[in-house]
């Protein structure tokens, strides 16, 4: 992902929800883009806790098996943005 847009965009990788917690908590991101895996916690738990704490984040979900259910909840309970085939091109 850094190396497709890091040219034009600040991008900032982590490995674990606590990670990219603490980015958020230090600094204004607009944009998310995230696993349905994110190490230590589901991705979209992850995503759907933080959205009353950061209504103005865009979460973006990447993801491979995508399932209706997945993407159901993912838009109507998570509030995610857009939706990306994983392995992105």
């Amino acid at each position: 992902m850094a190396s497709a847009l890091g040219r034009d965009y600040p991008v900032i990788s982590v490995a674990s929800a606590g990670q990219a917690l603490a980015i958020l908590q230090a600094r204004p991101i607009g944009v998310m883009l995230c696993s349905e895996y994110l190490g230590d916690e589901n991705g979209l738990v992850f995503m759907g806790r933080i959205r009353s704490q950061f209504p103005l984040l865009q979460p973006i979900l990447r993801s491979e098996g995508v399932t209706e259910d997945l993407l159901a909840l993912a838009i109507n309970d998570v509030g995610v943005l857009k939706f990306r085939k994983q392995p992105l091109a």
